[in-house]
């Protein structure tokens, strides 16, 4: 998560780490709308090459922390306000993204 804190506001932007489930059939989204101009498959070493247009240089920078190691957290830490923590050993929590939930 990154904060960016700006007087009585507070931007929070979160990065999330994915692998497909089935890379035989993972088609990314390839028709631009108001959140972004589509979406691709690649390698670290693709976005290096500078080929790619991206808006800026954050994927590089998150592609490498976790090539280097870099802690990921589960999805199991995201809940809803108020609910319970998962129990320890679990990957039971609330989940988000219900129908109608927010």
């Amino acid at each position: 998560v990154e904060v960016t804190p700006s007087g009585r506001m507070c931007r929070m932007r979160y990065i999330f780490y994915g692998e497909p489930e089935d890379e035989a059939n993972c088609e990314p989204k390839t028709l631009p709308d108001f959140e972004s101009a589509g979406a691709c498959w690649v390698t670290a070493e693709e976005i290096a090459s500078g080929k790619l247009r991206l808006r800026g240089q954050e994927p590089l920078e998150w592609f490498n922390y976790v090539a280097a190691g870099g802690v990921i957290h589960p999805i199991e830490m995201l809940t809803l306000e108020g609910a319970p923590p998962p129990a320890v050993g679990t990957s039971e929590a609330t989940n988000l993204w219900t129908p109608g939930c927010c």
